[in-house]
């Protein structure tokens, strides 16, 4: 997660002892903190045993995830809060390729609108084409709020072709009140795409309709037998530039997937809520987040120590002393998360809820 990297820093000097291995960042500290601030870390550095930067580095990652998923479910313990709708999933675009598209315009834009789910995340991990031949296209990935995301290189045959892919997007902005995402690429005349249905189209249950005036989205659980449709709605058309697709599009729009289907999975992370304390560590929380990595960070290095072969003297004193400040990082460790995971304010997302007698009313987007 962006938002951790360099809360802490490994050592405010190079440590002329070696070099071998010394990251760029080594002295980069958001919170002023350095695990070599730590007596015992900074004389296994001084020792010079091991592959002292490499540890470190590991030791502070390993820290930093550990720390959020402790988090996570301090927050989530029994008789605090709980979580607010369970995710969903889905596959959009029917693997049965229909017409192919007359050329109207110079491209094709997959328009996918997100409810406003403080803290949602969408993951696209497939794309899968529908076009007349084999072939090659560079799809660009924008968002409503005129962002440019990513170029999205596909392949496509006569037929149905997958391409694998890896892109998670925030479901909500301080821009818009309804995020959408526009995946756009240039018409072929020589090899256009063909429509799918968005899903089973006599399967009964309900049709999906893009209508920004009236979005089916955002009514928690009403989708069952399609639980993506809670999170997203879809629709497609031509436009000859980018200002068209950004200014100018309908309010309704074509209800199939033109040539190119995802697939789709939805969840909810607490990291929005975690990530807004780090943007200033004169707060009391920030620095606590901090410290709690700081010795987590130490513990994991410590036990690295520790496993050295202990072939001197002075490797023998780090290792002792290590030993007995282990178990007060682990223990300080344990005080700051239960400081921060009291402290820490939900309120801001929609991932979580209060327990008790009032159940998670669900909202219709307005």
């Amino acid at each position: 997660m962006s938002c951790f990297k360099n809360i802490i820093g490994i050592a405010d000097s190079d440590c002329a002892c070696t070099s071998t291995g010394r990251p760029p960042d080594y002295d980069k500290s958001a919170s002023g903190l350095f695990l070599t601030d730590l007596t015992p870390v900074a004389a296994a550095f001084a020792d010079c045993g091991g592959d002292v930067w490499t540890d470190a580095v590991r030791a502070i990652a390993q820290a930093e995830k550990t720390f959020r998923s402790d988090l996570y479910a301090a927050i989530l313990a029994p008789g605090r809060y709980k979580t607010q709708f369970e995710t969903g999933s889905g596959v959009l675009g029917r693997r049965r390729p229909g017409t192919a598209i007359t050329k109207l315009k110079n491209k094709a834009v997959l328009v996918i609108a997100c409810a406003p789910v403080r803290g949602g995340q969408m993951k696209i991990s497939n794309i899968h084409t529908a076009f007349s031949a084999a072939g090659s296209f560079t799809a660009e990935l924008y968002s409503s709020d005129g962002d440019k995301i990513d170029d999205i290189p596909l392949n496509t045959e006569n037929g149905i072709k997958d391409n694998a892919v890896d892109i998670t997007l925030p479901m909500t902005s301080r821009y818009s009140e309804i995020l959408e995402y526009y995946i756009v690429w240039d018409l072929d005349s020589a090899n256009l795409p063909h429509e799918m249905d968005i899903k089973c189209s006599s399967c009964g249950y309900f049709k999906p309709v893009f209508d920004r005036n009236n979005w089916q989205m955002g009514v928690y659980g009403t989708h069952r037998r399609d639980p993506w449709a809670d999170f997203i709605s879809v629709g497609y058309q031509q436009v000859d530039t980018l200002t068209e697709m950004f200014d100018s599009l309908p309010d309704k729009l074509i209800n199939k997937m033109p040539g190119v289907g995802i697939e789709v999975d939805f969840s909810c992370s607490l990291s929005d809520v975690v990530c807004q304390y780090l943007k200033d560590f004169n707060s009391d929380l920030a620095y606590s987040i901090a410290l709690a990595i700081q010795y987590k960070a130490a513990a994991i290095f410590g036990a690295k120590v520790l496993s050295r072969p202990t072939l001197n003297r002075e490797a023998l004193i780090v290792a002792d002393d290590m030993q007995q400040n282990i178990e007060i990082w682990e223990d300080k460790y344990s005080q700051h998360l239960i400081n921060v995971s009291s402290e820490v304010d939900v309120s801001g997302t929609d991932c979580v809820t209060c327990t008790g007698p009032f159940s998670f009313k669900r909202r219709q987007i307005s």
